[in-house]
């Protein structure tokens, strides 16, 4: 009996040390989720999840498996864009240096990832680790910035009362589809926040006044465009 009962014992403590080293789940710290990478078996296609219980055998083989783990939790970012109408330089010193022709526009986006859509970028090698995640998304941020940027300054030229405030944020991503470029990202909110833009029929205006004045060679006014820049 006594024999048993230690050999019960014993297959117990064995059992739970199986348990306990193949049990994935327990090893996520709060709002991650994990890729199970191993020399055996490679990539799994099955993220773990959080209070989803997963056991993987490939952990039972030392030094044979690792946990990445990714924050899943929705990233917010503001994005800044800002850029200049061509020759604006040029025409303000011509006309009064008190007009303004530059854009900007402030952004406030939220991003987030799937757990099986981690696996997936993971899978492609577009991330490796969280924080190249985070790059990631801060990439597709700087993509929305700059499409939505373009969307909005486009519908101000074409229409002098249009007013951002009436489009509606299916209809931005509708025109801007980021996910061409982010098929694996969800875009949860994208808002313009505040926003200068130029009186563009003035500009037409000033921009003619300078390129028929005697001063200025039509060379100057140029129809190359200064290049937008992009600040967090």
């Amino acid at each position: 009996m006594k024999k048993f009962l230690a050999c019960l014992f014993i297959l117990t403590l064995f059992s739970a040390f199986v348990f306990w080293t193949g049990w994935t789940q327990i090893k996520l710290k709060p709002d991650c989720c994990g890729v199970v990478v191993s020399k055996t078996h490679g990539v799994s296609p099955d993220p773990v999840k959080p209070g989803k219980l997963t056991w993987y055998p490939q952990f039972l083989l030392p030094t044979n498996a690792q946990l990445i783990q990714f924050k899943i939790k929705p990233l917010s970012i503001s994005k800044t864009f800002t850029t200049s109408l061509p020759s604006a330089a040029i025409i303000t010193h011509g006309i009064d240096s008190s007009f303004d022709f530059n854009y900007k526009l402030d952004f406030s986006i939220t991003l987030t990832v799937s757990p099986e859509e981690i696996v997936e970028l993971y899978t492609q090698n577009l991330i490796s680790d969280d924080k190249s995640l985070q790059k990631y998304l801060e990439g597709c941020a700087d993509y929305i910035t700059q499409l939505s940027a373009n969307y909005f300054i486009k519908k101000s030229q074409e229409n002098p009362k249009f007013r951002p405030e009436s489009v509606r944020r299916d209809d931005l991503l509708r025109s801007v589809q980021p996910y061409k470029e982010y098929p694996n990202v969800e875009v949860v909110t994208v808002a313009l926040t505040s926003y200068d833009f130029v009186d563009y029929e003035l500009y037409t205006q000033f921009r003619q006044k300078i390129s028929e004045s005697p001063e200025y060679q039509a060379s100057d006014i140029s129809d190359s465009a200064n290049s937008g820049d992009e600040n967090e």
